[in-house]
């Protein structure tokens, strides 16, 4: 059975825009591992330098007539990649199990036990500054596909 003109077009220029959706997504993934930050190693960190780079996949479909396209960054500290607020919080004095103000007890192997009695505890964090890599990247995405055709 012999296709018709018009479904042979189709089928050429849906195998033309894979091979470019294709292209694109290389070409995204590619950029995004390149933008991606990598920090140098540290002792007592729990994770490789490198790693959120080497989560980064970018897969594309397609769905009906259109071509999706999905990334993703695996490693469990991306989103923290792209800041955080400062914030603080107020821990109240530790309080035993009958109902009395509690101890907090540390064991130092110099000097032994120590007791501590807090009043309160206020913690600060002053956050981590934005990094915009993720969003620059994709914003870039037009672009990609241009080049990608």
């Amino acid at each position: 059975m012999s296709l018709s003109f018009a479904e042979q077009l189709t089928q050429r220029i849906r195998f033309v825009e894979s091979q470019r959706a294709g292209n694109a997504r290389e070409a995204l993934e590619n950029s995004l591992k390149r933008a991606a930050p990598v920090a140098q190693p540290r002792p007592f960190q729990a994770h490789e330098p490198g790693m959120l780079r080497d989560s980064i996949s970018v897969s594309v479909r397609l769905l009906g007539d259109r071509f999706v396209f999905r990334v993703i960054a695996a490693a469990p500290y991306a989103s923290f990649t792209r800041g955080t607020n400062a914030f603080s919080w107020v821990v109240n004095r530790p309080v035993s199990a009958s109902g009395r103000p509690g101890a907090v007890r540390f064991f130092w192997t110099r000097t032994g036990n120590i007791e501590h009695r807090p009043t309160g505890w206020v913690i600060n964090n002053p956050g981590v500054p934005r990094n915009t890599w993720w969003d620059d990247v994709l914003a870039q995405f037009p672009d990609i596909l241009e080049a990608a055709g």
